[in-house]
């Protein structure tokens, strides 16, 4: 990077040396021209700056003299000069030496002059003297060189390019077969500068490796350069970064360009405007509340079109930014994102309570380009009455609040938080102390194994803190809840303004009052006489004609009263010696079956068939094993569950005649 004046003294220089070759040297030893590798170009002996940096320095080839030195002792002295200008006038300085004894080799021999030296940028000479060992003396010609080693722009990176555009899509490439750049202005500009600029995937550091786009010479301030579309598709979607370099005629290279970040996002786009955010919940009542929370809340976003797997949905919650969702390849109708609990309540505040609006929205970003955003206002209500619940709160949307305390149940048998059967059939108390901070108006209602009582719901008036609330709960809903250990007992605090309630520590009663009573199992294809005795007619085959089907039907009752989809059933099948009802229940042990069974779709807790097959294990000896009374005697079938810690169940016992006259039932 020289100046228009540093050139000039250059050219004259060269003059004065080429009028000095035409003149005779001084009396003395011939000195032959050295040769200098870094000069790049002879026109004006401008030399190379990359390779005086390789160099750490400027390296000199001294040709053999004539008549070298043939002692070991009195050597030939080569000695460098430098003068930091041109002309006669130059005033040089020793910048290296070297002596040579016998032998002194054929040459070249090579000094340097130290980089520290040479000038950043100006001009400057060469020449080299030559004392021998007989203390002849001779001087090289002086050779005026160019030093450049300022690169372009320096001491500062380059400016960043300044692109046509910086998105770039299907549109773009339709209106315009390239991308047009244009370089910054930067400082020292000069004839024979060039410019080599990179599209590349990452922002560049540094240059080494990769391959430029194109170089070409800056011509002059608003220098462009292009890149093909072929450049820019080659790699499909993507974030880019255009960056370039200067090299000027020295081969000095400038700092690496600021990057322009280049955005591609060819093919279908997401297409504005977006389609609102939604919230389910809100349909029906306006708003959203606690019991939602608990449930959990999403953002759903219906229909998106023009996505492509790798977008990215960032969505708002009021001023707090939800986790980002990336899209996939095989996408539902309808993209839900979960909106945390603190998030929630954060947002929403503590005070004041009743709705209040809050700003969803969101944006779908493809490699950092944003479309949207879409965004709706929604009602929120999570605002509570009574005392308020200690912070940080992490456990909402829990609405248990430790300051509502818990209570006492007490029923007519006395016990504290257990009811035996002698409390049946009359309302218990359920008593507990008022916390502070509850104010008229407010509505207090207890809940009895998760069923809310509100016929014992009370209505603050003139209670204060400290009072005992005694409320009554009936025995119908007690019995409703059935039998347990721990039965759950709370209340809750609330006011018929907001939908919100809290709710109480609960109180855990031990409950063994209510009976149960299930009917028990019956055989529906016994004989239909008044002894309903089993006989070979009872075998299921004969109704169905399924021969998987051979055996005998128990039809056990509906137990929805006490059990549920998942809880267990064990039923046995015990065939009995001798028919006498009055004849004590001896089994007939190798033929019990019993089986525990799962209750859901193949056995429903309304009811359900069980059957008794494996004819020859589990029926055949009723008539096999009575020898002493003809080969009659008494099946039993019984089931049993566990309900509220206890054991549960029922039993039927018929007369059995399983066979034919002397002999077991005819089987197909």
């Amino acid at each position: 990077m020289a100046s228009s004046e540093t050139i000039r003294k250059a050219q004259e220089a060269r003059r004065v040396y080429l009028e000095s070759q035409a003149k005779p040297q001084s009396p003395g030893v011939i000195l032959l021209p050295p040769t200098i590798p870094a000069i790049k170009d002879t026109a004006d002996n401008l030399l190379d700056g990359e390779k005086l940096v390789s160099d750490v320095g400027l390296k000199v080839s001294i040709p053999l003299w004539k008549d070298p030195t043939n002692s070991i002792t009195r050597p030939d002295t080569i000695t460098l000069e430098w003068a930091l200008t041109q002309g006669p006038d130059a005033k040089y300085e020793d910048v290296a030496a070297e002596k040579y004894y016998d032998p002194v080799g054929a040459g070249p021999f090579t000094l340097t002059v130290p980089f520290a030296r040479l000038p950043k940028d100006g001009l400057c000479t060469f020449r080299y003297r030559l004392n021998t060992y007989n203390n002849t003396k001779g001087e090289s010609l002086p050779v005026p060189l160019k030093c450049d080693l300022l690169a372009p722009h320096w001491p500062n990176r380059p400016r960043a390019m300044t692109l046509q555009a910086l998105i770039i899509d299907e549109a773009f490439l339709g209106a315009n077969p390239e991308l047009i750049g244009n370089l910054a202005l930067y400082d020292g500009r000069a004839p024979g500068d060039n410019v080599k600029y990179f599209w590349e995937t990452q922002p560049p550091e540094d240059f080494s490796g990769l391959v430029p786009v194109a170089t070409v010479p800056v011509t002059g301030d608003n220098q462009q350069v292009v890149f093909d579309k072929d450049i820019i598709t080659k790699q499909d979607d993507g974030i880019f970064y255009v960056a370039y370099e200067l090299v000027d005629r020295a081969g000095n290279r400038s700092f690496v360009s600021d990057n322009t970040k280049v955005i591609v996002t060819l093919g279908a786009l997401p297409i504005n405007p977006l389609p609102k955010p939604e919230l389910p919940q809100v349909i029906g009542k306006g708003y959203i509340d606690v019991e939602d929370a608990i449930r959990g809340i999403n953002v759903e976003i219906p229909n998106i079109t023009g996505t492509k797997a790798g977008d990215k949905i960032k969505c708002m919650w009021g001023a707090t930014p939800l986790a980002t969702y990336t899209i996939g390849s095989n996408e539902p109708d309808r993209i839900k994102i979960k909106v945390p609990a603190q998030t929630l309540i954060t947002e929403y505040g503590t005070s004041p309570i009743g709705n209040k609006p809050t700003a969803v929205s969101y944006i779908i970003e493809r490699h950092t380009r944003e479309f949207g955003p879409a965004d709706e206002t929604f009602q929120v209500n999570f605002g509570v009455v009574g005392p308020p619940r200690d912070q940080p709160d992490l456990t909402w949307p829990d609405r248990l609040n430790p300051k509502l305390l818990e209570g006492e149940v007490v029923g007519k048998s006395g016990t504290a938080n257990v009811l035996v059967t002698g409390d049946r059939d009359e309302a218990v108390t359920y008593t507990f102390k008022l916390p502070a901070l509850i104010t008229a108006g407010q509505k207090i209602v207890p809940y009895w194994a998760g069923q809310r009582i509100a016929e014992s719901e009370l209505t603050i008036t003139t209670e204060v803190a400290g009072d005992d609330i005694p409320l009554d709960i009936p025995w119908p809903r007690i019995d409703a809840g059935k039998n347990g250990e721990k039965i759950p007992v709370h209340w809750q605090l609330g006011v018929d303004t907001e939908p919100n309630e809290q709710v109480s520590k609960p109180t855990e009663v031990n409950v063994s009052s209510y009976i149960v009573d299930p009917k028990p199992p019956t055989f529906p294809d016994t004989v239909t006489d008044p002894d309903g005795w089993l006989t070979c007619a009872a075998l299921h085959y004969f109704d169905s004609g399924d021969p998987t089907q051979r055996g005998v039907r128990v039809a056990v009752p509906d137990l929805s009263n006490w059990l549920n989809d998942g809880d267990k059933v064990r039923v046995t099948w015990t065939p009995l010696l001798d028919w006498d009802p009055a004849a004590p229940e001896t089994p007939i042990t190798p033929a019990i079956k019993t089986e525990e069974l799962t209750l859901g779709t193949e056995y429903p807790t309304t009811g359900f068939i069980w059957l008794v097959d494996d004819y020859a294990q589990h029926i055949d000896p009723l008539y096999t094993a009575n020898t002493a009374t003809n080969g009659d005697g008494r099946a039993k079938i019984e089931y049993e569950f566990t309900f509220g810690g206890s054991p549960a169940g029922s039993k039927t016992v018929v007369y059995a005649s399983m066979h034919g006259s002397g002999t077991s039932c005819p089987l197909p």
